[in-house]
C-alpha cells in the first residue's frame, strides 16, 4: 500500500509540470497548408494573474495573422524578410509578423486560448514559438527548444511546439 501511495504521488508530481506549461490545442499540420494555432494558456503565473502573452513567430513560417481577442489589446512586431514574397493579394512582401503579443488579464485560476492563422512552410519538422507569460508578479519564459536527441516533452520550460508533417499525398510515396 506504502509503495502505491508512493507512486501515485511521484506519477502527480511529474505530470503537472506537463499539464502546466502553453501548448498548442492541435499540435499538427501539413506541410505547405494553412492551420490554426490555439496557444493554451493554462492559468497565470502561480498564483498571479496574467497580464500579458507574447508568442514569436519561426522564420518558416511563410505568414501569419493573429486573432484579436475582446477584452484584450494586441501588438503586433515586425521583422523584414530575407527576400521579398509574394502575398495572398500578388503584391511582394517585405516584412512578416516576427511576434504577436497580447495584454489583458487572466485569473490564475482560468485559462483561455489565443489564435494565430499560420501558413506552414513546404518542410516537414517541428517548429517552436517561444512564449512570454508577465503576470502581477514575475513571469514564465516558455522558450527552452530541445536539444539534438532530447525530447520536447522532457524540457521543463518548453516552447510551445506544432510538428508539421509531410502532405498525405506525399507521405503515402515514401
Amino acid at each position: 500500500m506504502k509503495h502505491l501511495l508512493a507512486a501515485l504521488v511521484l506519477l502527480v508530481l511529474t505530470a503537472v509540470p506537463a499539464f502546466a506549461r502553453i501548448v498548442i490545442a492541435d499540435p499538427q499540420g501539413e506541410a505547405g497548408a494553412s492551420t490554426v494555432a490555439a496557444f493554451r494558456v493554462p492559468h497565470g503565473c502561480g498564483a498571479s494573474p496574467m497580464l500579458s502573452l507574447r508568442i514569436e513567430i519561426p522564420v518558416a513560417v511563410a505568414s501569419a495573422k493573429p486573432q484579436p481577442k475582446p477584452g484584450w489589446l494586441m501588438r503586433i512586431e515586425h521583422a523584414p524578410l530575407p527576400k521579398p514574397i509574394r502575398g495572398e493579394n500578388g503584391i511582394p512582401q517585405t516584412q512578416r509578423i516576427a511576434a504577436v503579443t497580447w495584454m489583458g488579464r487572466l485569473d490564475p485560476d482560468q485559462f483561455d486560448e489565443f489564435r494565430i492563422w499560420l501558413s506552414l512552410p513546404d518542410a516537414a519538422g517541428p517548429l517552436y514559438f517561444p512564449a512570454l507569460q508577465r503576470c502581477e508578479q514575475g513571469e514564465a519564459a516558455w522558450t527552452a527548444v530541445p536539444a539534438r536527441g532530447e525530447s520536447w516533452q522532457s524540457l521543463k520550460q518548453a516552447a510551445p511546439m506544432l510538428e508539421v508533417r509531410k502532405p498525405a499525398a506525399q507521405a503515402a510515396r515514401h
